[in-house]
């Protein structure tokens, strides 16, 4: 058995130095400035990390390379990168497929970025010079999400020192008063609400329990989403939410074979990841988004969304009613404290005859018994309810909407055991973000961060196996579904 699993180690790390290689030959050199018309004035902007400086004749060869493929950003490589650095890129982004990828995360090697003027205004970037490696990643990131067509090359300048590029990214995390204890004025109004809730728990136990838990946990999850999609989680929610193309052009799709809608209402839409992909399928539909952040308000700014609402969706009912010929809620109902009424205010809403696409986590999953609280789409503490199928279409039906279409196997995300070791793997690891470090990590964090690096591997080893073979259970019981209802004339 062990050595088994020894050569199936050894195989895996041999088709990921193939994969690496494969990769690294999509990187091209920087054409030299020889001939051609000057750099456009001003037409492009270069930010640099600290330290890193950018031959004239370098900057005007980059110029030309972008303006003559049309280019919204270009990522300066130095021609000396270390080789951990290239492959640790490498491993992270296929070069061939970023150039033509135009809804992909903007990455790079963080030294020298090259970007249309536009683009920086529209990303917010002020700061082009003596910026940090993580602070030009971040710049990198939202710059790609300005800009059409990017792409990578290997330029002539040295790069950084790699041991001297590194700094700390601890972050501290100030917990402030809430505004009940803070402001007098409402201070009694607090106090009213926790004497109700006691006082239902007194009259009616098991409804008083759930009022409690309620009033205590809609609070708490306002504070916790503040750096969830937002704040702190801000760029790592934007790269996953950017590698899920394929599923937002199959939302699209299902929608697209039982109607041609002239206006969508994307209800839990964040930044308008999917609203972005979809124009694609449906390129003469109006999208707008709902969200209860700030995000929403960043989509619209981006060009992603056509009108963005910001609030709740069942306080914005009567704003919304009749405008829509779909309304889609992806992965938004196991989020909220009522998603019965949330479906009472879709019938209210959505006109006779309009679409409601609803995509969920499916808590019926074989995957989801055999790794229990290990499993991925249980999501605590963001999940609130988990609603089997049978459950949603009978809600559906009872409020006068039609099935139309299903699908399990077509809306499954992914390998699971993979996804639950990678969550394991993060969580046993040393999280330099925690705002609730008493202390610098030190050296017991560090070995226990060791320990999970090396026992990282062969979990993972394991975990893609185990995922090969539970393919065809993936194919029967997927880990997500889609429900394409109608509303009936009248």
């Amino acid at each position: 058995m062990v050595v088994c699993l020894v050569a199936f180690i050894a195989l895996c790390m041999t088709a990921n130095a193939l994969r690496l290689r494969a990769r690294l030959r999509g990187l091209h050199p920087l054409p030299p400035a020889s001939g051609g018309a000057p750099a456009g004035e001003g037409e492009y902007v270069l930010l640099t990390a600290d330290g890193v400086e950018i031959p004239p004749g370098v900057l005007l060869a980059a110029e030309r390379h972008a303006r003559g493929n049309g280019l919204g950003m270009l990522d300066l490589m130095p021609r000396d990168l270390h080789v951990d650095a290239a492959l640790d890129l490498a491993r992270h982004l296929d070069f061939d497929a970023y150039r033509e990828d135009i809804y992909g995360m903007g990455r790079g090697a963080c030294h020298a970025v090259l970007a249309s003027r536009t683009a920086a205004a529209r990303a917010g970037i002020t700061a082009v010079t003596g910026l940090g490696p993580d602070e030009l990643g971040a710049a990198t990131a939202r710059l790609r999400l300005h800009t059409g067509t990017a792409d990578i090359v290997v330029a002539p300048f040295g790069a950084r020192d790699q041991a001297a590029f590194r700094r700390s990214r601890m972050r501290s995390l100030a917990l402030v008063i809430p505004q009940t204890l803070a402001m007098p004025q409402t201070l009694f109004a607090a106090a009213g609400g926790y004497l109700l809730v006691a006082g239902a728990v007194a009259l009616a136990p098991a409804a008083g329990l759930a009022l409690a838990l309620l009033y205590c946990a809609l609070p708490a999850l306002a504070f916790y989403y503040k750096d969830v999609y937002d704040g702190l989680g801000d760029v790592l929610a934007e790269r996953i939410l950017s590698s899920n193309t394929s599923w937002y052009l199959a939302r699209a799709a299902m929608a697209a074979r039982a109607t041609s809608p002239e206006t969508w209402l994307d209800i839990g839409t964040g930044k308008g990841h999917f609203c972005r992909v979809a124009r694609g399928v449906l390129p003469g539909t109006r999208f707008d988004g709902l969200d209860i952040g700030a995000a929403v308000e960043e989509g619209a700014q981006r060009g992603w969304i056509d009108r963005a609402y910001r609030g709740e969706f069942t306080a914005l009912a009567a704003d919304l009613a009749g405008r829509y010929d779909v309304i889609s809620m992806h992965h938004y109902l196991e989020h909220t404290a009522d998603p019965l009424g949330e479906l009472d205010t879709v019938v209210k809403v959505l006109p006779s005859g309009g679409h409601l696409l609803i995509e969920l986590p499916d808590p019926e999953s074989w995957f989801g018994r055999v790794l229990r609280g290990f499993w991925v789409p249980w999501l605590a503490p963001q999940h609130l309810h988990m609603i089997p199928i049978g459950n949603l279409r009978e809600a559906l039906e009872q409020r006068g909407l039609e099935i139309l279409a299903e699908e399990r196997r077509e809306a499954d995300q992914g390998p699971d055991f993979v996804a639950s070791v990678a969550a394991v793997v993060n969580r046993l690891g040393l999280d330099v973000d925690r705002p609730w470090w008493p202390r610098p990590p030190g050296r017991r964090e560090y070995i226990g961060t060791i320990a999970t690096i090396i026992l990282a591997g062969p979990l993972m080893g394991t975990a893609v196996l185990l995922d090969l073979l539970t393919t065809p259970i993936a194919r029967r019981s997927s880990n997500a579904y889609r429900v394409l209802a109608r509303k009936n004339l009248g």
